[in-house]
C-alpha cells in the first residue's frame, strides 16, 4: 500500500465517521408520550355514544358490561417448591455424624 493510497482511505474514512455522526446526534429524542394518546378519565363510561351535538350517552347497560373497577394490588403467590429430599432420613443422618440436636 502506497502514501496516497493510504491517505485516500483516511479521508474517507474521517468523511464517513462525520457524516454518522451529525446524523445520529441531529435527530431529536422523541417524546415518551406518542402523539394521538388519549387521556382517559376514570368517569368516562366504558361503552357509550357521542351525538352529533357532543353529547355522551352511556350505553353501559346495552354493552352488558359495568365500569370497570380499579385495579385491585394483589401478592404475587408462587407454587410450592417439590420435597426433593427426605428430611427425615437427612435428620437421622446429620444425628448420626454429628450428634443429636446439632
Amino acid at each position: 500500500m502506497n502514501w496516497k493510497s493510504f491517505l485516500m482511505i483516511s479521508f474517507i474514512s474521517a468523511i464517513v465517521t462525520l457524516m454518522v455522526a451529525k446524523a445520529t446526534f441531529s435527530n431529536p429524542v422523541p417524546d415518551n408520550q406518542p402523539q394521538g394518546s388519549i387521556n382517559m378519565n376514570v368517569d368516562d363510561p366504558v361503552c357509550y355514544m357521542q351525538t352529533a351535538d357532543g353529547t355522551v350517552l352511556d350505553l353501559s347497560n346495552l354493552c352488558g358490561k359495568d365500569q370497570p373497577s380499579p385495579p385491585t394490588a394483589t401478592a404475587l403467590t408462587y407454587p410450592q417448591q417439590p420435597q426433593v429430599y427426605n428430611v427425615k432420613n437427612l435428620k437421622n443422618f446429620d444425628d448420626s455424624w454429628y450428634g443429636v440436636d446439632n
